[in-house]
Order: C-alpha cells, then sequence, then structure tokens
C-alpha cells in the first residue's frame, strides 16, 4: 500500500485527499441510522466535495422531512456542518501541506 494512503476497517486503502467517517456504537440507534446515511452520501469524498454539501437538500434528497421531528432533523443537519468542519481542516492541512512542499523545492 502507498504510504500515503491509510488502511480503513474494511481493509481497503483509503487515498489521503478523501475522508472517512465511522458511526459511534454507544449513540442511539436512530442516531446511528441517521449517521449511517451521512457516512454513505460523504464517505470517500474529497473534502470541496463534502463542503459543497446541502445540508436541507440532503434531508431532503433521503426524505428526513416528513420522517423526523424538527429536532432531530436539526441535529442532522448539525451531523453535516460537523463533517463539514472536519472537511474543511483537512482541507486546509493539505493546503499548508502543498504551500510548504512548493516552498522546498523553491
Amino acid at each position: 500500500m502507498p504510504e500515503n494512503e491509510s488502511k480503513t476497517g474494511s481493509g481497503r486503502a483509503q487515498p489521503p485527499d478523501r475522508l472517512l467517517y465511522t458511526v459511534r456504537a454507544e449513540d442511539s440507534p436512530l442516531t446511528r441510522g441517521l449517521a449511517k446515511l451521512l457516512t454513505s452520501k460523504l464517505n470517500g469524498k474529497n473534502p470541496e466535495e463534502v463542503l459543497a454539501v446541502d445540508g436541507e437538500e440532503l434531508v431532503e434528497h433521503f426524505g428526513l422531512a416528513h420522517s423526523l421531528t424538527p429536532q432531530r432533523t436539526n441535529g442532522f443537519v448539525s451531523m453535516i456542518r460537523h463533517m463539514q468542519r472536519q472537511a474543511d481542516e483537512k482541507r486546509r492541512e493539505r493546503q499548508r501541506l502543498l504551500r510548504g512542499r512548493k516552498k522546498r523545492l523553491s
């Protein structure tokens, strides 16, 4: 496996510019289910793709607006925002690394 890839729990290599999210077992069944919906949609995406996701559109895409209470819907959108913050951190980290490489090459 190339050094710039990490191994996932499934044994598959994950490119460094792609994101991998996991679901915690201690969360409630509903929360785990909602998180699994998100991970199915966002895993393997690059940070820019994750940042481009519109939380409200995703709620509609999964048909959750009519199935969840407003509080649960807000929680789902908060999960998306949390994942987007992680994606933004990853994007910034990648930019710092690229700037460092450019400085070393110049």
